[in-house]
């Protein structure tokens, strides 16, 4: 019985090896901001999670284009999302953070992809809450080019005398 216990404890081990190892690739995006400094604006949403601070998603909040969103299929998804515009865009080491995505920015066809109608199709566009974008670009710089990738939460195994725990690094709110 205990070599089967030690044989399962190791499997899973190599398979959380695996889950931690499962980043995307960086790939090519937009961002802007809406809200106000506070993120006040940003409740609710497309998503239905309601009162944002209540439920624990702080400012960390993104609304994603058509072509990322997937009619809802990526809310509560968590994204890494970096500056990788020009200096005077972005913040000094272009640090990344992680979002959660509780909204939808929906397409707007009236206007030119370059001017206004940032989430149209085919367009990748992350609309951040105005905390989160001031983190890793300056405000007057309004949209940026971005690199993003899916985020998967880290865990790292602690063994307790006879039992294995699970340390959660860093993470996203759902759908991880």
């Amino acid at each position: 019985m205990a070599k089967l216990v030690t044989w399962v404890a190791v499997a899973f081990l190599v398979w959380m090896r695996e889950l931690v190892s499962a980043q995307s690739e960086w790939n090519t995006a937009h961002a802007t901001f809406y809200g106000g400094s506070d993120a006040g604006g940003t409740e609710g949403g497309a998503c239905g999670y309601g009162d944002l601070y209540s439920s624990g998603y702080d400012t960390n909040t993104v609304a994603i284009s058509s072509a990322l969103f997937d009619r809802g299929l990526a809310c509560g998804a968590c994204y890494q999302v970096k500056c990788a515009g020009k200096a005077s865009e972005c913040h000094p080491d272009s640090p990344s953070i992680q979002v959660t995505v509780t909204n939808f920015c929906p397409p707007n066809p009236s206007l030119p992809d370059n001017n206004g109608g940032w989430c149209n199709l085919p367009l990748h566009h992350f609309d951040m809450s105005e905390p989160a974008f001031q983190r890793i670009a300056t405000y007057k710089s309004a949209i940026v080019p971005v690199m993003y990738r899916r985020y998967v939460a880290q865990f790292v195994p602690f063994f307790g005398p006879l039992t294995v725990f699970f340390f959660i690094l860093e993470t996203c709110k759902w759908n991880c």
